[in-house]
Order: structure tokens, then sequence, then C-alpha cells
């Protein structure tokens, strides 16, 4: 599973005095993506889970206010952080997924007849 955790978080964590940053970490929010179901060996699996990401990433960092430019590039900035800190676990997933498929091609036999 990948775990997405807001960047305004862990920034506000980093600003904390040391005996209070422990506790602050801990209430750092996250979300966690499940891929159990997707193939991501497959091009289909690693656009779904992207998209499952971006939506993680939405649902935790709020909604957008136009009305409140502050606000707005909060959420904005929370949200690109949010989907960069998914980023290395991604690729560490996809390229596990494609050397799984690649190693279970490789158990083939191939029996031919005349």
């Amino acid at each position: 599973m990948i775990r997405i955790i807001s960047a305004a978080a862990v920034a506000a964590a980093f600003v904390c005095s040391a005996t209070i940053a422990p506790a602050m970490a801990q209430d750092v929010p996250t979300r966690t993506v499940s891929f159990a179901d997707l193939d991501l060996s497959q091009a289909g699996g690693q656009a779904e889970l992207r998209h499952r990401i971006h939506r993680a990433a939405l649902d935790m960092c709020g909604n957008l206010d136009v009305r409140d430019l502050t606000m707005t590039r909060e959420v904005t900035r929370c949200r690109t952080e949010a989907s960069r800190s998914a980023d290395s676990q991604f690729a560490t997933i996809i390229s596990k997924a494609k050397a799984l498929a690649q190693e279970k091609r490789d158990r083939t036999i191939e029996v031919a007849g005349r």
C-alpha cells in the first residue's frame, strides 16, 4: 500500500521543538491507497493507481475555495506535495510488478510437435 503524507503537516512538525515534534509526527495526516486488485505490470493498472493516489491527495488536502487565494495556494501545494510523496513508492512498486510479471513469463516451457 502507498501512504501519502500532507506536506503542510510535515513542515509543521519540523518547525516544532524537539519535544513537541514526536507527538506532531504521529498526527501527520495520511491516506492509505490500496492496489491489491490491480495488475501493475500493465499500463491500465498503473493509470488506475495514479488516479487513486490523486483522489487520496484531493481527499486529504481539502477543497479549493477560489474566494480565498491563500487557502487555494495552500491546498494546491498540499495536493502537489502529497502526490510527490507517493512517487518513489509508486516507482518501486511498478518496478517490482514488472519484474514479477517477467519472472512468471520466464517460468514457461514451450513444447513443440511435428
